[in-house]
């Protein structure tokens, strides 16, 4: 049993297996079962399992607004969080993508500029690896609820506009570009502006797009290791972002100081040594797209010489640890 305040009252909590009958209903959308649990006073919509999750969570991902409804009626309440970074119903109803809910939960009083204990805005959990594209009526609901709040920087400092460079569309962008997202913020754990984490995926159309808003001697800027955007590319293996880059102007003869292990040591560093530094079929992709973009290309003794006026470029090695930490995406 625990306990909990809910707008100034003292509120007794009943901890319950994750496999208990309420739960179980409650995954299944089975609202009658719930009806009945509640009125034989068997179940409470304020039972929590251990991991600090209730019933309102587990209808929410059942998607059924009517069984979110009754839970509502019966006294959930829509900002009472849950989980282990503390996560509003809202959030997890934009996570889920069930665009009634969350509009349920935003006539109930439900707050957008609610922020987990990860520093996630409810427009944040939009974006996760492997999800299918964002309903656009999300970036409508945003709109018309006038939501303010989407420069908001993680833990990370990271803002949605970052997470959609990583895993959204042209659209998604687009949408958000609408409703003020700068394209111009940099996180605060590897220095990366959205551009780079979507050179790291390869997303190489929302790459263009945010090119498009970007400085002009934006192939130039550095992370916090010294990588530019070509070095992201290249690390990512995706031929059609290290073209892009290339086509930018950047320069696979430029050395750059790079840090190679978490001792902080740098290794000074041209985008030709990085890649071959990184395997040979990464070392593969960065010669095609070289010669998709006009180099000269040829081989000595087997390896692969770029021209540059004339001389030849030896190859080092050197074993590179630095990179972006991604994050899990539970409650």
């Amino acid at each position: 049993m625990g306990f909990s305040i809910l707008r100034g009252g003292l509120l007794v909590k009943t901890v319950i297996p994750d496999d208990s009958e309420i739960i179980t209903a409650c995954k299944r959308g089975d609202i009658s079962t719930v009806q009945r649990l509640f009125m034989s006073r068997r179940s409470s919509p304020y039972d929590v399992t251990e991991s600090n999750c209730g019933p309102l969570r587990f209808a929410i991902e059942s998607g059924s607004l009517e069984l979110v409804k009754l839970l509502c009626h019966y006294g959930a309440d829509a900002n009472t969080t849950f989980g282990q970074f503390e996560t509003s119903p809202l959030e997890w109803a934009f996570r889920t993508r069930h665009i009634e809910i969350a509009r349920f939960f935003l006539t109930q009083g439900a707050s957008l500029d609610y922020l987990c204990y990860r520093g996630w805005t409810p427009a944040m959990l939009l974006f996760q690896k492997d999800f299918p594209e964002v309903p656009p009526e999300f970036f409508g609901l945003l709109s018309c609820n006038s939501f303010t709040d989407i420069d908001v920087q993680d833990r990370y400092g990271a803002t949605v506009l970052h997470r959609a460079a990583l895993w959204g569309t042209i659209g998604d962008i687009n949408a958000l570009l609408r409703l003020g997202a700068s394209p111009l913020l940099m996180d605060t754990d590897v220095g990366w502006t959205p551009a780079f984490g979507a050179a790291s995926m390869n997303n190489a159309a929302v790459l263009k797009r945010l090119v498009e808003i970007m400085l002009p001697d934006f192939v130039h800027h550095i992370d916090f290791p010294g990588r530019t955007i070509l070095h992201i590319a290249i690390e990512s293996g995706g031929p059609e972002a290290i073209v892009f880059a290339l086509e930018l102007g950047a320069d696979p003869h430029q050395p750059s100081r790079i840090v190679v292990d978490e001792g902080g040591a740098a290794t000074e560093v041209t985008p030709y040594e990085f890649a071959n530094s990184k395997g040979s079929d990464i070392y593969e992709v960065f010669i095609r797209a070289l010669q998709m973009v006009g180099h000269s290309i040829s081989t000595v003794e087997g390896l692969y010489v770029l021209g540059y006026s004339g001389a030849k470029v030896h190859m080092t090695r050197l074993v590179y640890h630095a990179g972006i930490i991604h994050r899990r995406n539970s409650a």
